[in-house]
């Protein structure tokens, strides 16, 4: 009896272990086949449903990402993309810019950025999962967050064409160089996205690998845990 109980616990062991292996799996954009670029959607009420869908064709398939900025009251949206997709949408007026986050712990400026790069040591990044995974839904309602001039939050959502939907892959990222102070962000955010979204916080995570993830611009694919969304909920979620 006990080595049949024996049995069936390490059976429950390997399959969960198994299932958070998948978890962890993570694709991320082929910078070789398609050089890619971080671009400043200078004129981002231009960026309706139509010219979204359009340009999700014009992807191809590939990894992409939309990113939502926020330091303090300034907002900016920029779009991680194969750089053949700049001169597709001049609407968009794209510039390529910098990216915000550090490749080193060095701090530099961007003339369209709003201060210096996010570094590893000031920042706190996590992933973003729906609460109801059987039924899962981006949406959010009244969210809205005050910042302190030198405060940043950031919202990326990366996505990749899923027959007519989007596989998507949600992460969030302060910057804060107080400790106190960053801790008391995080959870004025967390409590935000608790509250007014159809998300959750991921605590699980390191935080070191969440934010190589967010600067690699990494998704997890829908066979390794599945996240649809339409292009309008994508859309209304990031920037209306």
């Amino acid at each position: 009896m006990i080595w049949y109980l024996g049995l069936f616990l390490s059976a429950v062991l390997s399959f969960f272990l198994a299932l958070r292996s998948m978890r962890d799996f993570q694709e991320n954009p082929d910078q070789k086949k398609n050089p890619y670029g971080l671009f400043l959607i200078r004129n981002k009420e231009h960026l309706s449903s139509e010219l979204f869908t359009s340009l999700i064709n014009a992807l191809e398939g590939v990894i992409a990402s939309l990113e939502l900025i926020q330091k303090g009251s300034s907002i900016a949206l920029v779009g991680y993309f194969p750089r053949p997709v700049q001169g597709k949408f001049p609407n968009l007026g794209l510039v390529e810019i910098e990216d915000y986050i550090a490749e080193e712990d060095i701090s530099k400026t961007e003339e369209y950025l709003l201060s210096k790069q996010i570094q590893l040591n000031d920042s706190f990044a996590w992933l973003l999962q729906p609460k109801n995974k059987k039924k899962p839904e981006l949406q959010k309602n009244n969210f809205e967050l005050e910042l302190e001039p030198d405060q940043y939050f950031c919202q990326q959502i990366v996505f990749q064409s899923a027959e007519e939907k989007l596989q998507i892959t949600p992460r969030v990222m302060i910057k804060e160089s107080n400790s106190q102070q960053k801790i008391d962000l995080i959870k004025k955010i967390k409590q935000e996205i608790t509250e007014k979204t159809t998300l959750t916080n991921n605590p699980s995570l390191i935080h070191t690998k969440t934010f190589e993830d967010y600067k690699k611009r990494a998704i997890i694919p829908k066979q390794a845990d599945s996240f649809l969304a339409s292009q309008k909920d994508l859309l209304d979620f990031l920037i209306n």
